[in-house]
This record gives structure tokens, sequence and C-alpha cells, in this order.
């Protein structure tokens, strides 16, 4: 029996700026998972604008468990808050960082903020939580309630749509279903009319 061979750092890390399959893809897998939900348009868009906004908040080994948290708490979608925190990727990442902290500063007083290290990294904003982690999350939170509210009622009136389109094009699919079986049924009984009508040919 073959082990499947464990992927390196470098190639987790290439996988995560560009997946295999392009981004394309993936965005259409996910889309198309959302739309296969069959939560409520308002669970749905309430479970990824919980994703989307905690993305805006600086702990990324912990955006899986506020957004799940998040949505439980405005009874939205678990699986659809999940699919939110793709929103914070390695692509977004560095601009929600800098914006937050921009904020963040302004928001403490601070009127022409510190520019961000040449090295800045993801550990140093726990390695210096005074400069960067408070202020990245102070300005995270008017963010993230601001990406929550628009992706909210974008995705909600989207859903809405789909959803309608969904109902209407399986009740056609269920009509067509019922005329097919009407005129099978219709066939049939013509047969067996004729077999009455001329039993002496059936013999």
């Amino acid at each position: 029996m073959f082990r499947r061979k464990k992927n390196t750092l470098q190639e987790n890390f290439r996988d995560a700026i560009w997946p295999k399959m392009g981004w394309l893809r993936v965005i259409r897998y996910y889309g198309l998972r959302i739309y296969r939900l069959n939560d409520s348009p308002y669970a749905i868009a309430a479970g990824l604008a919980s994703g989307v906004a905690v993305s805006f908040t600086p702990f990324i080994g912990l955006h899986l468990i506020f957004a799940a948290l998040l949505a439980r708490l405005l009874n939205g979608s678990i699986i659809a808050s999940l699919i939110g925190t793709l929103f914070g990727n390695p692509w977004t990442l560095p601009l929600i960082w800098y914006m937050t902290y921009k904020l963040g500063m302004l928001i403490l007083g601070s009127h022409v903020p510190e520019p961000l290290p040449v090295q800045f990294d993801f550990t140093s904003i726990f390695t210096q939580p005074q400069r960067f982690l408070i202020p990245m999350i102070i300005g995270g939170i008017p963010t993230g309630v601001i990406a929550w509210a628009a992706t909210f009622f974008f995705t909600r009136r989207l859903i809405k749509g789909l959803q309608h389109q969904r109902a209407r094009l399986r009740a056609r699919g269920r009509l067509r279903e019922m005329k097919r079986r009407d005129k099978i049924r219709k066939k049939q009984k013509e047969l067996a009319d004729e077999i009455l009508k001329h039993p002496e040919d059936t013999e």
C-alpha cells in the first residue's frame, strides 16, 4: 500500500499563494458550495460575513474558531463562515494588516502612524504587541464591522435571487416530469382502449 507523500513547507507555502487548481477554480468551487447550502439567505449571508469580518483580526491561527463562534452567535451558517475566512489569504492579508494598523494608530491618537518596518512579518505582531497587535485589533474592529455589513447585504440579496431561480428551475423540472408521465399514461390508456375495441387482434 502506497503512502501519500507529505508536502514540504515550501510546497505548502506555494499552494497557499497559488493553489494547484488556480484561484479561479478555487473561487468557483467554494461558490458552488455556498450555492448548494440549504440554509436560509440570512444564515448563509451572516455566516459568510462572519468569516470575512474575522479576517480583519490579526489572530490568523484562530480565524476559523472565531468565525464559527460569531456565526453561531448570529444564527448563521458555520460552513459559510469557514468559507468566508478564505478572504484572509496571502494576497489580501498584507493589505489588511497595513490598513488595520494605520487606522488603529489614528484611533489611538497618532496622526502620523509609524511606518511598518521592512522586515515586518506575522511574528512581529505578537513579539511587539504594544506597537502592532493592539493598534491592529483596534483598527480591525470598525473595518471588520463594515466588511461584515457589506458582505451580509450583498450576499443575502444574491442568495435570495439564486434560491428563487433554483426553485423556479425545480418547479419547471417537476412540471416537465408531470407532463411526461401524463403523456405516458395517455398512450397507455389509448393502447388499452384499442385492445378492448379489437380483442381478436390480441389472440
